[in-house]
């Protein structure tokens, strides 16, 4: 009878111990896929446009610590976040192992404003039990900038404006009139984007509008400047020259006026 209580008793401990190994088991499987890591955070802000407007300083994208941060998780969550890249600290940050995005960015998102740009840098990253892992993100304007002058313009044209179109104002059915001498606008594009721009113009020897159409290739954080003039035509009407980014000549459009248009 002994001897059956003794079996009985080894029996009942060698179960509890494999289900105690067992349970060491999965829990260090639940440890090893459910771990942390830490990491700091590192921001770096780039305007190539590199100057203030009249309605635009350029120079605040460049003081970091007005960017909102967010880090996302595989699933688009966001699970950490600050108004300001100032309220982080030089603490570490603790994460769940997994992938990640570090996203910063500041201004409004539009799809043309004059008022103000929309600059954002995103940069993947992973944790996998990291101690004091850096992460850092660049960011930049998602727009580029352009700028329409006329030089000596209001000596031949009583009024000159131009119909601005972009992929992203095509999709909200809109487009952006640019009146002479006006503000720069910033408008999003893709890389390689090519914008149209219809001129219109005003000679003051008639009341009837010329348009002229044209389209450029521009890509975000680029600045885009259109100097118009006027200019002597080979046929004898009035011309325009149209220089692009201070260097090239893009060519002249020939306006013709019609002789009922002339002042006697």
């Amino acid at each position: 009878m002994k001897h059956l209580y003794f079996l009985q008793t080894f029996c009942y401990m060698l179960l509890c111990a494999v289900g105690f190994t067992a349970c060491s088991s999965d829990a260090d499987d639940v440890i090893a896929e459910n771990g942390i890591g830490y990491v700091s955070l590192a921001l770096n802000a780039d305007t190539g446009f590199g100057a203030a407007t009249k309605a635009v300083d350029e120079s605040t994208y460049r003081d970091k610590n007005q960017y909102a941060v967010q880090i996302i998780d595989s699933k688009n969550e966001t699970v950490k976040e600050w108004s300001k890249y100032s309220e982080i600290g030089e603490g570490l940050i603790e994460l769940q192992n997994g992938s990640y995005v570090l996203k910063a960015f500041y201004g409004d998102d539009e799809a043309a404003s004059t008022t103000s740009m929309y600059v954002e840098g995103t940069s993947n990253f992973d944790i996998n039990g990291d101690e004091g892992k850096e992460v850092s993100v660049t960011c930049a304007p998602v727009c580029a900038r352009v700028t329409i002058t006329g030089e000596g313009m209001d000596e031949q044209f009583s009024d000159w404006s131009a119909i601005i179109k972009t992929k992203a104002l095509d999709e909200m059915e809109a487009s952006f009139n640019y009146q002479q001498n006006g503000d720069p606008v910033y408008l999003r594009v893709e890389k390689n984007e090519q914008i149209s721009l219809d001129f219109s113009f005003t000679p003051k020897s008639g009341n009837k509008n010329t348009t002229v159409s044209k389209s450029y290739t521009i890509n975000p954080n680029e600045a885009l400047n259109i100097t118009l003039k006027p200019a002597a035509s080979t046929s004898g009407n009035l011309g325009i020259t149209i220089t692009i980014n201070g260097a090239t000549n893009d060519e002249i459009i020939d306006i013709e006026i019609p002789a009922d248009w002339v002042n006697p």
